[in-house]
């Protein structure tokens, strides 16, 4: 082990207040039950202060999830770390960046 190996553990960014144990007192998962359709039911789930809620809280299906709003994925639904760089095009846009 490296010399440097217990001040990295000192200095690491751990969080050492929300623990796994943390989580599990403060966290549940919404019943199989939820109809997530519900806005008000949904807006009730979010503001709870005991626990927080686990799971799908809120669908709007008339409305476009994130990733269909994005331009990246009109084309390609492949998502982004599984597609291969085109490193010329990269190249060439930073090229046409530099001052």
């Amino acid at each position: 082990m490296p010399s440097t190996y217990p001040l990295t553990l000192e200095m690491s960014p751990f969080n050492k207040v929300n623990t796994y144990q943390w989580f599990k007192e403060h966290t549940y998962y919404i019943e199989d039950s939820y109809d997530p359709a519900n806005r008000i039911e949904a807006f009730r789930r979010g503001i709870e202060k005991d626990k927080v809620p686990l799971g799908i809280i809120y669908t709007h299906s008339d409305k476009l999830t994130f990733e269909e709003n994005l331009g990246v994925y009109s084309q390609n639904k492949e998502p982004l770390f599984k597609r291969i760089p085109d490193r010329g095009r990269i190249a060439r846009l930073i090229d046409s960046k530099r001052v």
